[in-house]
């Protein structure tokens, strides 16, 4: 048995986000190395690392809202603290929002490939915004996660 599968959900999203973490860091240290221009070799060799960097962790956060969504996590965590619910029901409304985000940047690199664009400007900005995103979304999440269990927020006397 692994330790995902002895684990409860809120243990395993909870290495899932160090993961999705270090991922948001390396998608941001490949966007900060942007070429001045696209339309070169350099600019061929960054698009492809950055599209791999960004698929990779489209791919972690898809499995990891999947695992969260199916897992019924959110619903547990609502049903022992209820005064959370509308905070927990807007974090699992954010998923479709921040995969539509991180697939609209993918599109947007792969459109680059091959076409003569000026500067990166676009794309650096359109990836550190989903970054920002999905990073307050999981910050959220952790916090969530990792306080309400040691809070008393229950219905009250």
């Amino acid at each position: 048995m692994n330790a995902d599968s002895s684990s409860s959900p809120a243990e395993r999203a909870n290495r899932e986000h160090v993961r999705i973490r270090q991922g948001i860091i390396d998608v941001r240290e490949q966007l900060r190395r942007a070429p001045s221009g696209l339309d070169s070799a350099e600019g061929d060799e960054w698009l492809a690392g950055i599209e791999k960097v960004v698929g990779h962790l489209r791919e972690a956060v898809e499995r990891h809202f999947h695992d969260e969504e199916c897992s019924g996590l959110f619903e547990e965590f609502q049903r022992q603290y209820p005064r959370a619910s509308d905070r927990l029901a807007r974090l699992k409304l954010q998923h479709s929002t921040i995969l539509g985000e991180l697939n609209d940047l993918l599109t947007a690199l792969v459109r680059c490939e091959g076409k003569a664009h000026p500067d990166a400007t676009e794309i650096v900005e359109q990836g550190m915004h989903a970054l920002g995103e999905l990073a307050r979304h999981e910050e959220e999440e952790t916090d969530i996660l990792q306080r309400l269990p040691s809070e008393d927020i229950g219905i009250g006397d």
